[in-house]
């Protein structure tokens, strides 16, 4: 579960995020994204360091409860560890859509997947090898 204050749960967060975010395609996972920029938006202030994130499976793709809800929890948790182990950059909104073609996909091909989309927005924060 992601914690609470990387929730993208507001209707006006969203406003903003459909109104004013980019997407990024992938295979089989979308990513609607946009960096916080308060000179844009007048009327809200958003914390330039804060990251929120949400996950959509919609009912007209997966028509069975049992395989919306497992598609977003694959996709939360490998967004969760690598908010753990801090490799995403703060200061953006983002919303994961996935497509029908998810449907069957191993953790591990979500994961890739994912880590493919952020390195595509340039989101991921690169470690340094020794």
């Amino acid at each position: 579960m992601l914690a609470k204050e990387n929730r993208l749960k507001k209707f006006r967060d969203f406003a903003v995020l459909l109104k004013e975010g980019r997407i990024c395609f992938g295979n089989f996972i979308d990513v609607k994204n946009w960096k916080i920029n308060n000179d844009k938006i007048l009327k809200n202030k958003f914390a330039e360091d804060s990251l929120k994130i949400a996950f959509l499976a919609s009912k007209k793709n997966f028509k069975n409860a049992v395989v919306r809800n497992r598609i977003k929890r694959q996709m939360r948790e490998v967004v969760r560890l690598l908010i753990k182990e801090k490799k995403i950059r703060p200061g953006f909104f983002l919303m994961f859509m996935a497509k029908k073609n998810i449907e069957g996909k191993s953790f591990q091909e979500i994961e890739k997947e994912i880590l493919f989309l952020f390195d595509k927005l340039q989101i991921l924060i690169k470690t340094k090898k020794l």
